[in-house]
């Protein structure tokens, strides 16, 4: 079994024109999953706030032509809604009411 090269791997993929180890990368999806905002992951990953928001933009921007690819996904007109749920009704109702959890679909 042969190893293949780094630059053979980053050649074709989302890695290819960014600089940071794969590490780093893997760690920084991990995050983006976790829904932590650039402004913290730089910080935990160790590298500028440009190159985090840029990594951040590419995952963004390769979810969007992963999901594009099937456009009869969501052609047409497409409607949204929310609603709240849990909790006690104290006072509060809706958005901002404490132990509520918000609920969005399509």
């Amino acid at each position: 079994m042969s190893v293949i090269p780094v630059k053979k791997i980053r050649k074709d993929s989302i890695l290819k024109d960014l600089k940071i180890p794969l590490s780093k990368f893997v760690l920084a999806v991990k995050l983006f999953i976790l829904e932590e905002p650039v402004n913290r992951a730089y910080k935990e990953l160790g590298i500028a706030y440009n190159t985090a928001y840029r990594v951040y933009s590419k995952i963004r921007y390769y979810i969007y032509q992963f999901v594009s690819k099937d456009d009869k996904l969501l052609s047409g007109e497409v409607e949204g809604g929310e609603s709240y749920f849990g909790g006690k009704r104290r006072r509060k109702r809706g958005r901002g009411a404490k132990d509520k959890i918000p609920v969005f679909f399509g």
